[in-house]
């Protein structure tokens, strides 16, 4: 009996976003498969990945179980946020949750379009610069939920409401061209970990 490895959101995605055409959303998944950037951003890709390498340089197997794009993407979300909002960070580093861990909770059907659309045109690393601009959003709710040690049940239970990538397109463009020749660059690298 095979395993269920849940359900691929990435996919209904892209199928949403064609309309329903599903002949259309299958072109689109077939192509993008073979892309490097799949590998980061369709978490049944870079789970296959994990179990299909038979290279140990290629992906540990400590690494084998966190899908790249979480273990990278994260690695460099939390660098830049420690840089560019550091009440954010040190709210998180207070509490001992590391950003990363947590849950990004609800956004609005257009905005999980705009975050796919901005992924798939100008790169993977822009998930990482997502996530910043997202924190960055909610920094005010996070410093006062932190108080009552309610931020983790925030980002973990609640929607992220007012949140709108047009609004936060400058932040994430500064973000890319402070630090996006670094993170795309460790992005096309091996995926190993010593």
């Amino acid at each position: 009996m095979a395993h269920f490895e849940g359900f691929d959101w990435f996919t209904a995605t892209i199928y949403l976003i064609f309309g329903g055409d599903s002949g259309r959303a299958f072109a689109f998944l077939a192509d993008f498969y073979k892309s490097r950037s799949a590998v980061y951003l369709w978490p049944a890709r870079s789970r296959s990945l994990g179990k299909n390498s038979r290279k140990p340089e290629v992906i540990s197997s400590y690494v084998a179980e966190i899908p790249p794009m979480y273990y990278k993407l994260c690695h460099h979300m939390e660098l830049i946020l420690a840089k560019e909002v550091q009440g954010v960070f040190n709210t998180f580093r207070l509490s001992g949750h590391p950003p990363a861990k947590c849950f990004w909770n609800y956004l609005d059907w257009p905005e999980i379009v705009d975050f796919q659309l901005l992924c798939l045109l100008c790169g993977p690393e822009y998930a990482a610069f997502a996530g910043v601009a997202m924190l960055r959003h909610l920094k005010p709710t996070l410093i006062d939920a932190l108080q009552s040690q309610s931020h983790l049940v925030r980002l973990r239970e609640e929607p992220i409401t007012g949140f709108r990538f047009i609004d936060h397109l400058d932040f994430i463009e500064s973000l890319a061209a402070k630090y996006g020749p670094e993170v795309s660059a460790d992005l096309n690298q091996p995926l190993s970990i010593n």
